[in-house]
């Protein structure tokens, strides 16, 4: 076989090899370095479940908005524990870009709730961009009565995440393994040499599943006010 073919043939087996992969040595190398921090991920994810049920529980089912609304909130709660299920597997880039629907989620489901602003009229037509959401929140903070604490944590994680939204130095260097020397890396792994920012990213993704129990009852608070 010619060398071309060789290599062709050792690059197809790689890519096989990642997708039937379970992943299983970089979710084992994240696990060991961060999963004493995952209990308190799931305690505070769990409490924005439970204020979520209780929302879905006092709405009238012919309350079509508030459902509507409600329906955002369960998505952005449930792309929050896949994103960092992601993160936790080794896929940062992924992981990264999904949370940014997260945050524009949350900021979504805050800004629908206000019954004075058309923003969930506009967005069931398909006339309002969810990209838009965490900056026009940030100018109708009070009218969705979130507090300052819970808006910071969403202005600096989407300041930080709106670099995975497209390709960036970040998204580059994501797939380098800088603990070999930059070598290119297909798939799920971990980087010793990034373990400081994977530590950044681990405090950022607390901070905000702390402050979302909050978030979601804020939005509870003010559909149940229309």
């Amino acid at each position: 076989m010619a060398t071309a073919e060789n290599e062709i043939a050792h690059l197809k087996a790689i890519v096989l090899q990642d997708l039937e992969s379970p992943d299983e040595g970089a979710r084992a190398a994240f696990r060991n370095e961060f999963g004493a921090q995952l209990p308190s991920f799931a305690t505070d994810t769990a409490a924005a479940l439970t204020a979520w049920s209780n929302f879905v529980d006092r709405l009238d089912d012919n309350n079509v908005r508030g459902i509507n609304v409600a329906a955002i909130v369960f998505t952005t709660i449930n792309h929050h524990v896949t994103s960092y299920k992601l993160f936790m597997s080794g896929y940062t880039v992924a992981s990264g870009s999904l949370f940014r629907q997260v945050l524009e989620g949350a900021s979504l489901a805050l800004l629908c709730s206000i019954q004075s602003l058309p923003v969930l009229e506009r967005f069931m037509e398909d006339k309002y961009s969810p990209q838009n959401a965490v900056q026009d929140l940030t100018k109708h903070r009070k009218k969705a009565r979130i507090n300052d604490g819970a808006m910071q944590v969403m202005q600096r994680a989407y300041k930080f995440y709106h670099k995975y939204a497209h390709l960036t130095k970040l998204t580059i260097a994501a797939s380098a393994n800088f603990s070999q020397g930059g070598a290119p890396n297909v798939g799920a792994y971990f980087d010793p040499a990034k373990a400081a920012e994977y530590r950044k990213e681990v405090k950022g993704r607390l901070s905000f599943a702390k402050v979302l129990p909050s978030i979601v009852n804020g939005v509870a608070k003010n559909v149940e006010s229309w």
